[in-house]
C-alpha cells in the first residue's frame, strides 16, 4: 500500500485528481461525470489501488455552488471517518482561467490581481478568507476565453493551501 497525498479540483464537471508523494507528482486523473457520481468513482479507485491517502488538498471555490458543496461535504466526511487532514485554497490558485464559470453569462474574476494574497502566519484562516472574498468579483462576460484544460502542478503547492475547509461561496449583491 503506497500513501499519498491527495488533490481534488472539481469547481463544475469535470473532476480532476492528483496523488503525490513527497509534493511530487506520481499521476493525475479526469473523470468526466456529475461531482456527484465523480467523487464517488474516484473513492473506488483509490480503495482498490490501494493508495492510502495521508493528506487530502481540495479547491473549494468559487465555482458551481452544488459542484462545490457535494465536494466539501464528501472529502469532509472522508477526512473526519479517516482521521485525514483536509487543506483549502482557491480556484485561481491552481486554474490558469482567467474567468471562472459562475452561472449563465457571469464569470468569477479576479480583482486587479494575478493571485489572491494569502498571509503565511498560523491562525490567519479568517483573515485569508475574507482577502479571498474581496479580491474576486462576478463578470458579465458575452465572449469569455476558451476554457484551458486543468493540469496538477508538478509539485504540490501547499503554501497556497491556507483557506478554511469550508465552501468558497461568492454570491452576487442582491
Amino acid at each position: 500500500m503506497r500513501t499519498c497525498n491527495l488533490l481534488v479540483v472539481c469547481i463544475n464537471s469535470p473532476l480532476y485528481y492528483a496523488l503525490y508523494d513527497d509534493d511530487k507528482l506520481l499521476e493525475s486523473f479526469s473523470i468526466d461525470d456529475k461531482p456527484s457520481r465523480a467523487l464517488a468513482l474516484m473513492y473506488q479507485y483509490l480503495l482498490e489501488s490501494s493508495v492510502r491517502v495521508q493528506a487530502i488538498y481540495y479547491v473549494s471555490g468559487p465555482g458551481n455552488l452544488s459542484a462545490l458543496k457535494l465536494v466539501h461535504i464528501f472529502l469532509q466526511s472522508w477526512a473526519i471517518v479517516g482521521a485525514i487532514p483536509l487543506y483549502a485554497t482557491d480556484s485561481f490558485s491552481l486554474c490558469l482561467d482567467s474567468h471562472i464559470p459562475a452561472f449563465g453569462k457571469k464569470y468569477f474574476t479576479l480583482r486587479n490581481c494575478d493571485q489572491i494574497p494569502y498571509e503565511k502566519a498560523p491562525n490567519t484562516l479568517a483573515s485569508n478568507l475574507a482577502s479571498a472574498k474581496a479580491h474576486i468579483t462576478h463578470t458579465l462576460c458575452e465572449n469569455p476565453p476558451p476554457r484551458s484544460a486543468f493540469h496538477a502542478p508538478n509539485i504540490l503547492p501547499k503554501e497556497r493551501f491556507c483557506l478554511p475547509c469550508e465552501p468558497l461561496y461568492i454570491l452576487p449583491p442582491v
